[in-house]
């Protein structure tokens, strides 16, 4: 809407053969409304802002999702823009990871020598194998959710992972005792 604003500005203004100082005003007005509330450059600085969260929510907890979740709750894109980066920012995360533990030795605590170990195999495949099954069946049913029913999957997906994140702390915070003292 701004981009219209600002053509229509110098439109309206040339056709009325209304040239000089006034045309440089009005133009340079707008121009630098334009550049300070640019929707791209604050889409930009915000996806900076939540994908640096997500990977810092992914190496701290190796939960990345909320932060973008509430990134595309924000700035709406089409739905298959959202998914498209999605799928981008969840490889390239998953790469990364993968590649740290690859590099990363495991503490002294940990059982293995290794991050990855062959009794975890069965996980791997069924997560890999359930992914291959479910990811067409989603975008198969995000065809019929319109952008309001899009953006309720997104809410209740971002409290699904408060709840279970919660659930989950909650439940360690017990088991170590923390409650008890």
């Amino acid at each position: 809407s701004s981009e219209r604003t600002y053509t229509e500005a110098v439109v309206s203004t040339q056709s009325t053969g209304d040239q000089g100082v006034h045309h440089q005003e009005k133009q340079s007005w707008v121009t630098r409304i334009k550049v300070v509330f640019c929707p791209l450059e604050r889409a930009i600085v915000g996806m900076l802002f939540f994908a640096f969260l997500s990977g810092f929510t992914g190496g701290l907890i190796g939960v990345r999702g909320p932060p973008l979740i509430i990134f595309f709750f924000l700035w709406e894109y089409p739905k298959a823009q959202t998914r498209a980066n999605g799928t981008v920012i969840a490889t390239v995360n998953t790469l990364v990871r993968i590649i740290t533990y690859m590099l990363k030795g495991t503490p002294a605590e940990y059982p293995h020598d290794t991050w990855f170990v062959r009794e975890d195999l069965y996980l791997y495949l069924a997560v890999a194998g359930t992914s291959i099954i479910a990811a067409p069946i989603g975008i198969f049913l995000t065809r019929y959710l319109n952008k309001s029913g899009y953006k309720i999957a997104l809410t209740m997906l971002l409290i699904i992972n408060g709840i279970t994140m919660i659930t989950t702390a909650s439940l360690d915070i017990e088991n170590r005792g923390l409650w008890a003292q």
